[in-house]
């Protein structure tokens, strides 16, 4: 876990994450469990804001683009003092923590993601674009929520 005041002193700006989106193929998805009480983002952001550091997300890769995508959202949110990362080693330890619920939430591309949602462990509250996924089409995106639109991919 990254304590919030460690995470306040990570220098991540705007313009260094729209260089690191434009590497990226397909938006990010931020799914929780097939059970979980969230039906989406905006449910999560209010529960994290009610309940400060009780929600976890799993971010994979510290300082690459999966993590700062999950970095970018929580404060784009506001609620980047409420949530607590979890970074993990990659997209299945990301996974697995999810499926454990070990972590509220993960970051993941599309294609990781899509095989779990399809298959009812996991629900895609989120993905981080201005437009609606074809793969994910009623999940929320990044306008939905309020931030500003350059938060997206």
């Amino acid at each position: 876990m990254i304590p919030h005041n460690l995470l306040q002193a990570i220098p991540v700006h705007d313009d260094i994450f729209d260089i690191v989106c434009l590497a990226m193929p397909c938006p990010f998805v931020f799914p929780t469990q097939g059970d979980a009480e969230w039906g989406s983002a905006s449910h999560f952001i209010a529960d994290a804001k009610a309940n400060a550091g009780k929600c976890m997300i799993a971010a994979p890769a510290p300082g690459g683009a999966t993590y700062l995508a999950g970095v970018m959202f929580l404060k784009a949110a506001g609620i980047d003092q409420d949530v607590l990362i979890r970074p993990a080693e990659g997209g299945n330890d990301a996974a697995t923590a999810l499926m454990s619920k070990a972590v509220s939430i993960r970051v993941a591309g599309q294609s990781d993601s899509a095989r779990f949602v399809r298959g009812g462990q996991e629900t895609a509250l989120m993905v981080l674009s201005t437009d609606r996924s074809a793969v994910f089409p009623t999940s929320e995106n990044i306008t939905d929520i309020g931030p500003p639109a350059h938060y997206a991919i």
